[in-house]
């Protein structure tokens, strides 16, 4: 967030490219990097009374389709943004305690800001609705495609049919617990090679989910090298941003199948890290506080290049920072907030320049 300071100052955009021993790759080992791509940046610097200013145009560097510089519009979206990320949490209450719907194969929990369906068969969210019923999040997973078994292997939470499902409600709080195994499309060699898995997700009257997961081996990896992460969908999306330890960059979505966000490359901040999506009807989606045993080497988004993207939150990408040994659970967590239609309703917020 901005310092207090003397004078006006102004979150300003500019561009930078991407430095390109460091490319991000499109889709993963052995794909073309996009290069040429550039981020936008938010910096405070003193500017003079009146009106921002914005360059007329700023183009990639090479091999990429030309974006527009950020007009003043775009500028008070982005401050929007970056105060409704982190005020989301802090924000009054609307709604009374969330309301808890139960059936044989799904639990529904909805307040005033979404609509949440959690699958009994994996004990993992199936999607994520505005109260009006518009999808916002798909099914949520833990998974593994490579680096903890001997045989190439995927594992997911999703594949799991039987887990144990629990649901408690304490006065204005509603949570989810579950436990199951991943699993799978055929038998392991070794059939003790299994991993566990448990999903809380805590619900209030708040815009915000509390969501924690732990996977505990049956068996030991030494110095796991692979992929192992955490993944939600979000099905529409029109632009990406982070608090990064530099500032606040943003993006609007690309055509092209690529990972765009990385805190392997541009680390979040280490005191408020979040990140999160605008989508086309205004709404908010943000994710912030971070934590974990080990902590992720890798909070980032994989867009489809189709309006899509994913959200990872991974243990393993690559070399891992600790030994993957029988018995010991790793665990990780962080808040998931829901904003309807924030822009569209609230254009200017309380003290929103004032400072």
């Amino acid at each position: 967030m901005r310092t207090q300071t003397s004078g006006r100052h102004e979150w300003r955009p500019y561009m930078i490219g991407r430095d390109e021993s460091r490319p991000y790759t499109a889709g993963g080992e052995g794909k073309q990097p996009c290069r040429g791509a550039v981020q936008i940046v938010l910096r405070k610097g003193p500017v003079q009374e009146g009106r921002p200013s914005c360059a007329p145009h700023v183009t990639r560097r090479s091999g990429c389709q030309s974006r527009p510089c950020l007009c003043q519009h775009n500028l008070h979206r982005a401050h929007g943004l970056l105060i409704l990320a982190l005020l989301v949490c802090a924000w009054p209450a609307l709604a009374q305690p969330p309301t808890v719907e139960e059936s044989p194969t799904q639990i529904v929990v909805s307040n005033a800001y979404y609509r949440a369906t959690v699958q009994r068969a994996s004990g993992t969210l199936a999607s994520v609705a505005l109260p009006d019923g518009t999808e916002v999040l798909g099914s949520d997973r833990l998974y593994s495609d490579h680096g903890l078994y001997p045989e190439p292997y995927m594992v997911s939470s999703d594949k799991e049919t039987n887990a144990a499902v629990e649901l408690q409600r304490e006065g204005e709080r509603v949570t989810i617990t579950s436990r199951g195994v991943l699993r799978g499309d055929g038998d392991l060699r070794d059939p003790q090679r299994r991993i566990e898995y448990t999903f809380s997700y805590v619900f209030e009257a708040s815009p915000t989910i509390h969501i924690r997961y732990s996977a505990t081996p049956g068996f030991t990896v030494k110095e796991p090298n692979g992929f192992f992460s955490y993944l939600i969908g979000v099905p529409q999306y029109s632009e990406w941003f982070a608090k990064s330890a530099e500032g606040v960059i943003f993006q609007p979505a690309g055509s092209t199948s690529t990972r765009t966000y990385q805190s392997s490359i541009e680390p979040l901040s280490p005191t408020d890290p979040w990140m999160g999506v605008l989508l086309p009807d205004a709404t908010i989606l943000a994710w912030s506080g971070f934590q974990g045993d080990p902590a992720p080497t890798n909070v980032f988004m994989h867009e489809s290049g189709q309006g899509s993207t994913g959200v990872f939150v991974a243990w393993l990408c690559g070399p891992g920072v600790k030994d993957l040994v029988e018995g010991q659970p790793w665990t990780a967590e962080f808040d998931l907030h829901v904003w309807p239609q924030a822009l569209r309703d609230r254009l200017e917020l309380p003290g929103f320049l004032g400072w």
